[in-house]
């Protein structure tokens, strides 16, 4: 519209300038396309410092943006980082108390020493049976053999008694 008018008020003093009209109407005309000139020149300077206004305003926007961004790459960068120590620190968690659940069974169980002890104690007795053992072999062998002569010696006695009646 502020263009329009601008035109509008060329034209008349155009107008009156190519009648070569009285000089009061062409002045008259002329502060006219002087005024409607100064308002055009008002608007577009002020329109001028609106768009430098927002180019600012965009290019902080943007700088912001970038940054924002950045702090957000920044931020899922540390959060995956951080995902993996925890991962990390499950695992070493999940070992010790492994660890821990070992040494308690590991702790319920007699010593080396005591079980060493009882290893041999029990060779000990196993040795002493085996002797035993032997030694009953041997008085049932010597028990047997007694019975078989006592038996042979029994036999000849009938067969000898028998002869005789």
């Amino acid at each position: 519209a502020p263009l329009t008018n601008l035109l509008r008020r060329f034209q008349e003093l155009a107008k009156h300038l190519a009648q070569k009209g009285n000089k009061d109407d062409c002045d008259k005309a002329y502060q006219g396309f002087l005024k409607e000139l100064e308002i055009y020149h008002h608007n577009m300077s002020q329109a001028k410092i609106a768009l430098e206004t927002m180019s600012r305003e965009t290019a902080t926007f943007d700088s912001s943006k970038k940054e924002i961004e950045a702090q957000i790459d920044n931020t899922r960068e540390k959060i995956a980082g951080l995902k993996e120590e925890l991962e990390v620190e499950r695992q070493e968690r999940a070992h010790r108390e492994e660890a821990m659940t070992l040494a308690k069974l590991i702790n319920q169980l007699p010593s080396r020493q005591e079980t060493k002890q009882q290893i041999l104690a029990q060779n000990k007795e196993l040795d002493e049976l085996l002797s035993k053992k032997e030694k009953i072999e041997q008085e049932m062998d010597e028990k047997r053999k007694q019975f078989a002569l006592f038996h042979h010696s029994l036999s000849q006695l009938q067969g000898g008694n028998s002869e005789e009646n």
